[in-house]
């Protein structure tokens, strides 16, 4: 939604019909909380529930943290004209692999896996 309110504010001339895909709760909690004021701005819990094609998808910090990047990366390009990919973990090997991320907010800790994509992959 980060993007959707930059588009917003730096092409106020162009109107952008945006989705929004998110987690179950977060996409039931946005469109609860801003669905019913913005009629260019939908969100979605799973990319299976809308038979649209859309002109750009942005995948911004997303593929690392999905149980199965590839897969969702097939759908995307099947439901698009163009794919934009930003803010994803390339490392400099010949082997993708999945980590442990740990994080500290507000005093708490939490931990969930993270795919690093390797650059010299020719494969999937």
């Amino acid at each position: 939604a980060d993007y959707f309110y930059q588009f917003q504010e730096f092409a106020p001339h162009i109107n952008f019909d945006w989705t929004v895909l998110e987690t179950p709760a977060l996409a039931e909690a946005m469109s609860n909380e801003f669905g019913r004021n913005l009629t260019n701005l939908r969100w979605l819990d799973h990319i299976e529930n809308t038979d649209e094609i859309y002109d750009v998808v942005l995948c911004s910090s997303v593929l690392q943290y999905v149980e199965k990047p590839f897969e969702l990366l097939e759908t995307l390009v099947k439901k698009s004209r163009f794919v934009i990919i930003n803010r994803i973990p390339l490392v400099d090997s010949s082997e993708h692999f999945v980590a442990v991320q740990r994080i500290i907010s507000n005093g708490k800790r939490a931990s969930y896996p993270v795919h690093f994509f390797a650059e010299k992959n020719k494969r999937r």
